[in-house]
Order: structure tokens, then sequence, then C-alpha cells
């Protein structure tokens, strides 16, 4: 019986033997796959120079790095902030999208296309359609960032752009085997509450917009052939024009006069400050002529703001002859601030050869341009300095009493800086030497923190090299004064940066010692 015992207790310790041995190689198994994992992580992978092995490192592999940076220099991607107003800032970043800030400078949404007309007295919403998405679809977005309407859903099928405070929208209600049957929603763009529906439309009409006059014109109505075209205006009321006429009718039958709906009452009713400008245009030209230095002029321009100002519309005047002069208006002729080379109150732009405009005034302040330190500010109607010389760069007062100054800074009408985010820095240094991954890598760029980028192809038994200059915004590269190269072109490029290498226009490009 002992003889069994003891043969039994042998069993039972080689037994547990061989099982810790089999732990133990498994322990050194996964052992080694956490370290090969780790490895992987800290970005330290090493290339074959041998153009047909070089392998695509994965993006994540320095992702925490990455994500930290950006968030440290999170309006690095911002290029500049077009509108400021109480409730946030429009931006636009390098990449030619677009993007909302919160009052705070917190980002609410970006990577936006934008449409038609921002923000405004007639409107809370922006439209557009997020870029990022695969289908590119219209959607409108609040003054929080929230999409508020959306192609795609709840059976939208179609959305137009912001325009005269509406907004246009298809609604499919029916679908057949013959076709689809859709509402035309229009909205208002003060609160989406819904101003009129014209329902059973059997198509969608892409190029639907109110115009200057606040209607949708040659809106055919295929059920009713009786006439040739049809408009409605901005409140939903019908306009009828026969076949072989000119002449529009009302839905009681009634012959309408569709000129006399953009009077200067008519437009204040309507709200529409591009028709209330158009209808005062004869009666300020009477009076810019019978000044005798804006009549004598050579080249004379005027532009008349109307956003809270005390005294009211108020026009900008510019005038050259021998020189170029700049005054002020009241809408009763009477000269503000008399013609003076000291203060310019107009800018210029190119489109297709140079163009003069006027700034225009908007809470008693327009934006002046001082000639003798190079510096813009702004004047009152007076041409008393409100705010001095001191910026580069301006815009226009908004409704809501906030310019835009140098791009990335917000002042109030006191001058007082309610945003900067000027300081965006970059997200990463760039610097040194990258081979181009693949089939290219013959092809190298080199960076330096000069801001200066050299181009290099080789190949056939030859080299060139060529130098640009570079600037890195966050996921934005801009390449220019390169000319024609193969390498890269001039222009923006999209940039990430993974470990010790880099993708551009998700391209990898390999770090490589100089």
């Amino acid at each position: 019986m002992k003889r069994i015992l003891a043969f039994l207790l042998m069993l039972a310790m080689l037994f547990g033997s061989v099982c810790t041995l089999a732990s133990c190689g498994d322990g050194v198994a996964l052992g080694d796959k956490t370290t090969t994992e780790a490895n992987k992580s800290s970005g330290n992978v090493n290339f074959k120079d041998n153009d047909d092995n070089n392998k695509t490192p994965s993006k994540d592999n320095d992702k925490t790095t990455s994500d930290d940076n950006k968030e440290a220099n999170k309006y690095a991607n911002i290029k500049a902030i077009l509108y400021a107003y109480d409730d946030g800032y429009v931006y636009q970043n390098y990449n030619g999208t677009y993007g909302l800030l919160s009052s705070d400078g917190d980002i609410l949404y970006d990577g936006l296309s934008l449409l038609g007309q921002t923000f405004s007295e007639h409107s809370n919403y922006l439209s557009g359609y997020n870029i990022s998405g695969s289908t590119n679809l219209s959607l409108i977005l609040d003054k929080n960032g929230k999409i508020v309407l959306e192609e795609g859903k709840d059976n939208i099928e179609f959305i137009s752009e912001i325009y005269q405070g509406r907004i246009l929208a298809y609604k499919m209600t029916d679908e057949r085997p013959s076709g689809k049957t859709y509402d035309l929603i229009c909205y208002s763009a003060t609160d989406m509450s819904e101003v009129f529906r014209i329902s059973g439309q059997d198509e969608i009409s892409n190029n639907i917009l109110f115009d200057d006059k606040g209607y949708v014109e040659n809106y055919y109505e295929p059920s009713n052939s009786k006439y040739a075209d049809i408009c409605f205006d901005i409140y939903g009321n019908m306009y009828y024009r026969e076949h072989y006429s000119t002449k529009y009718y009302d839905s009681n039958g009634n012959e309408y006069d569709r000129i006399s709906a953009t009077s200067a009452y008519t437009s204040k009713q309507y709200g529409f400050p591009d028709i209330l400008e158009l209808n005062e245009t004869i009666a300020w030209g009477k009076l810019t002529k019978s000044y005798s230095e804006y009549k004598n002029s050579s080249t004379a321009m005027y532009a008349v703001g109307d956003t809270k100002n005390t005294l009211g519309p108020i026009a900008t005047l510019y005038m050259r002859s021998t020189s170029e002069w700049c005054a002020t208006m009241d809408k009763n002729g009477k000269i503000l601030m008399k013609p003076t080379k000291d203060i310019m109150l107009k800018y210029e732009y190119y489109n297709f050869g140079k163009v003069t405009k006027c700034h225009t005034f908007s809470n008693d302040l327009c934006c002046a341009y001082q000639p003798s330190s190079g510096l813009w500010g702004y004047v009152d109607p007076y041409g008393t300095w409100k705010i001095k010389p001191q910026y580069n760069k301006v815009t226009t007062f908004s409704y809501d009493g906030l310019a835009v100054v140098n791009d990335l800074m917000v002042i109030d009408t006191k001058g007082k800086v309610v945003l900067d985010i000027s300081d965006t820095g970059d997200i990463y240094p760039l610097e040194g030497k990258y081979k181009r991954s693949g089939a290219y890598s013959s092809l190298y760029l080199t960076f330096s923190k000069d801001g200066t980028v050299v181009s290099s192809e080789s190949g056939y038994g030859y080299t060139s090299n060529k130098t640009g200059s570079y600037e890195l915004h966050g996921d934005s590269l801009i390449i220019d004064d390169f000319g024609y190269t193969a390498v890269l072109s001039e222009g923006t490029h999209t940039f990430e940066k993974s470990g010790d290498n880099i993708y551009i226009d998700g391209n990898l490009w390999v770090r490589v010692e100089d």
C-alpha cells in the first residue's frame, strides 16, 4: 500500500512540473508579443532603402503624441475669422473649409463648405455641406453647431442655400413605381419655422433660390399647362404668366406688377438690405452729383451703410482726380467728413483687374486706412479716429458690434479684444529630409526650420533640385515659390505626422538621414 501511495505521489509531482513548464512557455510567448507591440507603438520602425521593400507604417504609431499636440494647438488649421457675432464666429481653414467657434473660442463645428449668406439680422443659421463625408449632403447649422436640417434624413432630398432670410427644401411625401412626390417647404432662417408649403411636386429643381427681389422665378408646375411660368415670393404668394404673354397674375386673376414689390417700403418690410440700397441708389446719386468735388473727379464711387448708425444711412465717398480723396455724407446731402487724403475709406481687390470699393459705416464706425502709417483703424462719420490705426487688416463691424482684425483677433466698438487666437503655432516642428515611399522613391523633400524646402528628383543620371518656401498650419502644408516640380506642386496639401515619418496628401514620406 505504501508503495502504491509513493508511486501516485511521484506521478502528481511529475504532472505538476509539466504544467508549470507549459505555463512558462506561454508566458515567454506573451512576453515576446507584448514587447513587439510596445516597439510598434513607440514609432521606432526601421525602413529599408530598397524601393521595392519600403513598408508603410501605421498612421496610429504616434497617435497619442499627435493628438496631444493637436489639442494644444486647436486653432492651427484656422486661416482667418471671417465673421464675428455675439453668439460665435465663422472661420475659414487653410484647406478652404469653414467652421464655427463659440463666443468662448471653442470649436463647435469644423469641415463645412459654406454656401449662401452667413448669420445676419435675418438669419440665425448657416447653410452648406460637410466635405468630410463621402456624399457631401447639404445641411443647415445653428449657432451652437447643431445640425437642424440635413439632406438624406426625414425624407429631405434637397436643401437650398440661405438667401433673403429663407431656406427652401424638398421633402419626399410619396414614392411609387411611377415616381416620387414632394412637398416644397420654405423655412424662416430666423427660427426654422415653416413659412409656407407647396404640395404635390413631382420633381426637384436643384437651382431653386430666391433672387434679390425676393422671388423664385421660372418655377414651372407641370400639372398646370395653362401657364408658361409660375413664380412665388418669400411669403408663398403665387404669380402666373400665361403662354405668349409678359403679364403676371395673382391667384385671384388680377394683373400684378412684381416690380412694385421692390419699393423702398416693401423692401424694408421684407427685410432685404440689398433691395433697400438698390432703390435708394438714384437718391444718393443725386446728392453726390450735387457735391462739386465729387462730381468733377475723374473716378467717383460711393457706398451706403445703414447698420445701427445713430445718424441713419451714411455714404462713404471716394474720389480720384490728380490724387485720391475720401469724404462722408449723411442722407440729407450734408458733408460730415470733408475730403481728405489722410483717411482712406476704400479698399481694393483683383477680379480680372483692380477693383476699388468703398467701406461702409456700421455701429457709427468705418474701416479707415492711414497712408502715413500704413495701418488700419476705425473712424466715426466726422473723420475722428475712434480706434487708432494699429492693424494690418480690418473688417466692417457686424450688427452685433464686433469686427475681425489681423485675421485672427476680434474687437468690440471700443477697440477691446474679445477673442485672440493669433498664437496658433504649428502642430509639429518640421525639419529633416524625407523620401517618397514606393514607386516614387527617387523623390525627396528637405525641410528647414527657417521655412525653406528643397525638392530633389533623381533618375536617369541626373538630379534636379528646386528651393521653395513652406508654412505648416495644423493639417495643412502650404508650398510656395516652387514653380514647376514633379516632387510636390505649389498650393495647399493635407499633412499628417506619424512617428518620424509624414503623410502628404495621404502619401507616405519616410524620414531618412541627410
